[in-house]
């Protein structure tokens, strides 16, 4: 169930994309729904993620370790998993690299914010989306509200200005449950409203190309899987290996 969040900005639609590896693909195929990440597996990369600023920290002064430690002694009753997309109208050359080890084996694919808001339509959950704000934590000052049911989920949709070329959109879903050991949840959703496009990497061979064919197949999903835009040669290059097949013809 998505709700909106008053510190958060809910566009009214934007492209998204989501690079993943074989193993995150074929995972969405077989469980019919999306994985989120726990907060914890963010930190790894950014150890701002979802912390207060300096700035706010020194304004609240013993207020904000007053709240850390009623945290410790009461742990929320909801949970947030996260669920990264890239918003841009077109395939994007840096993203395969930055979001697979190795962009030879990878696929990305594409939606719409409407459409990622209409997956979830049916889970009980509560689901936030939003743009990331790009911000330099040493300056950040946020208002919380804590009359709201999930006040400090405004933290997670900050994120450190060295990030902003990964023009990032989130979703997330609070879960009544922690689950320590998991490095996140699967959320079941309409995959076949979500997924537009399945795009196969430009780096990607042909055999690893009619092994995503042959998976989407498989799994009877109705999207026929298409090879990247970036890998088309210009018109120019075209003409020159006509050229030279006429010759050794």
């Amino acid at each position: 169930m998505f709700k909106e969040h008053p510190n958060v900005n809910d566009p009214e639609d934007l492209t998204l994309w989501r690079y993943l590896d074989l193993f995150k693909f074929e995972s969405i195929l077989e469980s019919q729904g999306l994985f989120f990440a726990k907060p914890d597996a963010l930190n790894e990369v950014d150890p701002w993620e979802g912390q207060r600023g300096k700035t706010e920290i020194r304004i609240l002064g013993s207020n904000a370790m007053d709240d850390a430690a009623k945290s410790r002694e009461n742990p929320p009753q909801n949970w947030p998993y996260i669920s990264c997309w890239h918003k841009n109208d077109y395939e994007s050359m840096p993203m395969w690299s930055l979001y697979l080890k190795n962009p030879k084996e990878g696929v990305a694919v594409k939606t719409t914010y409407r459409r990622l808001k209409q997956c979830f339509e049916k889970i009980k959950n509560t689901i936030y989306m939003g743009e990331i704000q790009y911000v330099r934590h040493y300056d950040l000052q946020t208002t919380v509200d804590t009359r709201h049911p999930d006040p400090y989920i405004i933290y997670y949709f900050n994120k450190n200005m060295a990030f902003r070329d990964e023009r990032e959109l989130r979703a997330i879903v609070m879960s009544p449950k922690d689950y320590p050991e998991e490095p996140g949840i699967i959320v079941p959703g309409d995959i076949k409203v979500l997924i537009t496009n399945i795009v196969i990497s430009p780096y990607a061979s042909q055999e690893y190309e009619e092994m995503i064919r042959a998976l989407v197949a498989k799994h009877g999903f109705p999207i026929e899987p298409e090879r990247s835009d970036i890998e088309r040669q210009p018109v120019s290059a075209l003409a020159e290996a006509a050229e030279r097949g006429l010759k050794e013809l």
